[in-house]
């Protein structure tokens, strides 16, 4: 699975062109060089919509040194996914490629994750 660690990340808003219009938040992030595959990529974009259409996992666009994975997700994650990355560190992107698909190579699937941490570096319980 390709991936890559993030350097840093910029957020987008916009309405998309559908019927009814849906409206859509931008993630993207800028890979770390020499790591995983930081070095082929440009940016990568994690969109998410109201929506995802049938077999609209993402795709790969251009190639190395300027590859752009680009998947979708649901509206409902992108508070996840800006959490993550305001507040970890570091921040894994990675994907997965559709078996024998090209121009342009189908994504499958992707994940953000975090690196390993120590238990008890959340907020501090104030339960009774």
């Amino acid at each position: 699975m390709p991936y890559l660690m993030v350097l840093s990340y910029r957020i987008t808003t916009g309405t998309l062109q559908t019927q009814p219009f849906d409206f859509a938040n931008h993630i993207y992030v800028k890979p770390v060089p020499n790591v995983g595959d930081g070095n082929s990529v440009a940016e990568a974009q994690i969109t998410h919509i109201l929506s995802i259409p049938a077999g609209a996992q993402g795709y790969v666009n251009g190639t190395p040194p300027s590859l752009v994975p680009t998947v979708y997700t649901l509206n409902a994650q992108f508070e996840v996914h800006r959490h993550m990355l305001q507040t970890e560190r570091p921040v894994y992107f990675a994907w997965d490629v559709v078996a024998g698909t090209t121009h342009p190579p189908m994504i499958s699937s992707f994940s953000l994750s975090t690196g390993d941490e120590r238990p008890g570096e959340g907020p501090f319980d104030t339960s009774p």
